[in-house]
Formats: C-alpha cells, structure tokens, sequence
C-alpha cells in the first residue's frame, strides 16, 4: 500500500513535519525538489528554513504508517492532535493544526472546465483593449 502517513524529521533539533498522501514515495519525492531547489520555496517556510539551516544531510523522509487512503485525514488529524494535546506542537514544522486535502475536482465540477465563457472572453478582450505585454514591439 502506498497511501499513508509520513514524516520529515530533522536529526538535528528532532522537530517533524506530518503529513499524509495518496503516493507516499511521490510526495516524499516532490517535499525533497522543492526543499532543495534554488527557483522555489517550499509550502511550508519553517520546513523550508531549517532545511537551508541544516542541510539535506540532516532530514529523514519517512511513512510512519499505511493507510487506506479513505482514512488518511482522519489518521493524520490524530498524529497533529497527539502532538498538540501532549503540549508538543512546538516540535512540528505544521503550521496549520488540521489535517485536510482540498477535493481534486474534476469535470464540470471543476470551476475551470471548459474553459472561459464567451461574456468572459469579451470582458478581458475590452479590459486588454489598447494595452501592451512587455513583450510588444511598438
């Protein structure tokens, strides 16, 4: 099973950010290129700033535990309220102390389906009219 509940853990201070995933090693994968990339920022600035602290050498990326994906919020709310409630949130990089995944709307639910209407085309097209993109030659 690769959904599930995972941490980062610096070896350094012992703080940890949790988190859950669908694909475990992907999400691993993507925390790791964000975190070491030079172009972007990680999601997450305290993640990110002790990482450019302590250097890569010194996070583990690991699951702490398999689960069917239908429970993974419900199993990552209970590590953050372990936490939280044992007076131990300080030692997390979370910031927010709910677990939730935003639904990944598809088809007609999703509000860019289709593409812009024809009023909103218009709109734009009348807003744009006479204006020049810095690309442009004049």
């Amino acid at each position: 099973m690769k959904s599930g509940i995972y941490h980062i853990k610096n070896l350094v201070n012992g703080k940890a950010y949790i988190g859950s995933s669908k694909d475990i090693p992907r999400r691993l994968r993507d925390h790791r290129s964000t975190l070491k990339s030079s172009e972007r920022v990680h999601e997450n600035i305290y993640l990110q700033r002790s990482w450019d602290k302590y250097g890569a050498n010194n996070f583990v990326f690991e699951p702490i535990e398999n689960v069917p994906v239908e429970q993974l919020v419900e199993l990552e709310q209970k590590y953050l309220d372990r936490h939280k409630n044992a007076g131990d949130w300080k030692h997390l990089y979370n910031i927010n102390p709910i677990a939730a995944h935003p639904p990944i709307l598809k088809g007609e639910d999703n509000p860019n389906y289709g593409g812009l209407s024809p009023e909103t085309r218009k709109k734009l097209s009348v807003a744009h009219t006479g204006k020049t993109r810095k690309n442009d030659v004049l």
